[in-house]
């Protein structure tokens, strides 16, 4: 009894720390789309919006022999957009990973009025193997940079 009180009295003392980030709770993550052997699947983020016709997500994707990470901009202005900074990485079963080719600055990637774009996929792609995968991409809309955000697309699970 005495050491099922001292245990519930520091789960409860390290409740703040886990809702607040600072402490994680081992367990299997969950993972918002489960790819099968030899399957196809993505889970991409929700919209962020660089101006009320700017906007743009990112998502991981998966088939029978690639796993790859994108970012998928639309623009419904009269104009084109052009992003001062695209970068896009990806997280691996956890750990952070680079994409070399996943960078680029204004002016060099476009999206016209009232179209849309996605980053090639052969800038971010890996050989498929099992994990937990998840996109993590960087856009600065404007020269000011005011409405720069980070995304991160839902974990995809290929198995």
């Amino acid at each position: 009894m005495r050491t099922s009180l001292r245990r519930i009295g520091s789960m409860l003392l390290a409740l703040p720390l886990v809702i607040a980030g600072w402490v994680g709770v081992p367990g299997v993550a969950a993972a918002a789309v489960v790819v099968p052997p030899g399957g196809a699947g993505h889970t991409c983020s929700g919209y962020h919006y660089s101006t009320p016709y700017s906007y743009w997500q990112t998502c991981a994707w998966a088939d029978h022999q690639y796993v790859w990470f994108t970012v998928n901009f639309g623009n419904s202005g009269d104009e084109a957009w052009y992003p001062e900074v695209i970068a896009i990485d990806y997280i691996s079963s956890g750990s952070f990973k680079s994409c070399p080719a996943g960078y680029w600055e204004t002016p060099e990637f476009v999206i016209g009025r009232n179209a849309t774009r996605s980053t090639p996929r052969l800038s971010c792609v890996i050989t498929r193997r099992p994990g937990a995968y998840a996109s993590n991409a960087y856009v600065e809309g404007n020269p000011l940079g005011y409405d720069s955000a980070t995304l991160r697309s839902p974990t995809l699970q290929v198995q």
